[in-house]
């Protein structure tokens, strides 16, 4: 068989001299000597050219900097330079290129889940968010981000938020659209922020532990007006979907607790744990939308206690009451305009009373390490008719029976057919 004359074979594992000149790899040099080196090449480079400069206008990093980013850098190494030994530091910036260089990825499509826990981020440059289309869940704890700033990613659904610092959430009708589980547990947020959060659409799972609260806002799940960018306004109802709500370790008592928490029509999982509660009322549904509350016996004998030694007796007042010194701080600022012209908008109708089940379709309700102590304090669960399952760990009440209680092991166990945990 001929050979060409240039190519040069195997000739055995080792030469006469023992090197490793003879081997295969160093004797069919394939791409070289077969593929001749002309200028035919030149479009292979203008290619390569053309899409390292499409993944820089996508916020891709280039293996080189180029001089501009050079000159940031210089810009940056003399800032830190500027401060050492000083105790004033740079904010730090969340924003596509931290993304990409976090995530090392040169493509923002491919991000699916962004993990920026406890890295100090303090701002955010918003428009660069929606490249990156496919990011369904930012984990975003132990910075100080604002509430407000991550609403740009198209498709967040998952956000964790908790020890940011947040206070006064300000959003519109079209922030978060798609977010279905957000947590800002730990932070300072107050019952009018509670009351903003109901304006999020799809919001299923919210979690709120952490933050001090001493109550919920009376219009926790009452419509409010949004006019779109035509100037039309549409009425829409705050918490539509929400499914599970974590409301433990804060400052909670029963004041009106149970009746703002009873309009969530969509409620099944409720966490109450480690707060100040004494007593679950009896609730009543009147009119379809108005509810009262009426205490056992052992809560009202506390309640008129307390009462006598308290100048004003807030329990008194229930949904009736039309003192807005009482709801001033969450009131919105539509409705601040509208009561000065309908004053008597909100007042109930003299109907026929319709009464409906409180809590439709609530299924869990952990209530542990509260203040319970009585029997009667627990049984008006009995009437949630989805209820399946208790905690009541921590309590009093049982604390102090060896057992559960005879009245809650025979009519919500034995009867209704509840799991009630000690």
């Amino acid at each position: 068989m001929a050979t060409l004359p240039w190519i040069k074979y195997d000739s055995g594992p080792l030469s006469g001299n023992g090197n490793l000149t003879d081997l295969p790899a160093n004797c069919f040099p394939v791409r070289n000597l077969l593929r001749s080196s002309s200028s035919n090449q030149q479009w292979v480079v203008a290619l390569r050219d053309t899409e390292q400069r499409r993944f820089a206008a996508i916020l891709t990093t280039l293996s080189t900097p180029t001089p501009f980013e050079s000159e940031i850098s210089q810009k940056e190494t003399k800032k830190k330079q500027r401060w050492v030994g000083k105790e004033k530091t740079v904010e730090h910036l969340l924003d596509g290129f931290f993304i990409m260089h976090h995530c090392a990825i040169e493509d923002p499509s491919n991000v699916v889940i962004l993990n920026v826990n406890g890295l100090d981020l303090q701002d955010v440059k918003e428009d660069d968010f929606l490249l990156f289309d496919n990011i369904v869940r930012i984990d975003a704890n132990e910075n100080q981000l604002p509430f407000h700033g991550l609403r740009t990613f198209p498709q967040l659904a998952q956000l964790d938020l908790s020890f940011n610092q947040i206070k006064n959430i300000k959003l519109s009708a079209n922030d978060y659209e798609s977010l279905e589980d957000l947590n800002v547990s730990y932070n300072n947020l107050t019952m009018h922020d509670i009351e903003i959060l109901g304006m999020l659409p799809s919001l299923r799972v919210l979690r709120v532990s952490g933050n001090d609260l001493v109550g919920l806002p009376r219009r926790l799940a009452r419509a409010f007006v949004h006019a779109d960018i035509n100037g039309r306004e549409h009425v829409k109802e705050r918490f539509p979907r929400l499914e599970e709500l974590h409301l433990d370790h804060n400052k909670i008592v029963e004041d009106e607790l149970f009746i703002h928490l009873s309009s969530l029509k969509s409620l099944k999982r409720l966490y109450l744990q480690h707060n100040r509660i004494r007593t679950i009322p009896f609730l009543k549904v009147l009119q379809g939308r108005q509810v009262v509350q009426e205490y056992s016996k052992a809560a009202m004998k506390r309640k008129n206690i307390s009462a006598s030694n308290s100048p004003m007796n807030y329990f008194q007042h229930g949904l009736n009451a039309t003192g807005d010194d009482l709801i001033k701080s969450t009131i919105f600022e539509e409705d601040e305009e509208t009561s000065s012209s309908s004053p008597n908008r909100n007042l109930p109708v003299e109907e026929e009373d319709i009464t409906l089940p409180a809590f439709p379709e609530l299924q869990f309700l952990d209530i542990s390490h509260n203040l319970i102590d009585e029997e009667d304090d627990v049984m008006a669960v009995a009437s949630w008719p989805s209820l399946t399952e208790i905690i009541l760990a921590g309590n009093p009440l049982v604390q102090n029976h060896v057992g559960l209680p005879p009245l809650i092991e025979s009519f919500l166990m034995d009867r209704l057919g509840m799991k009630v945990h000690r």
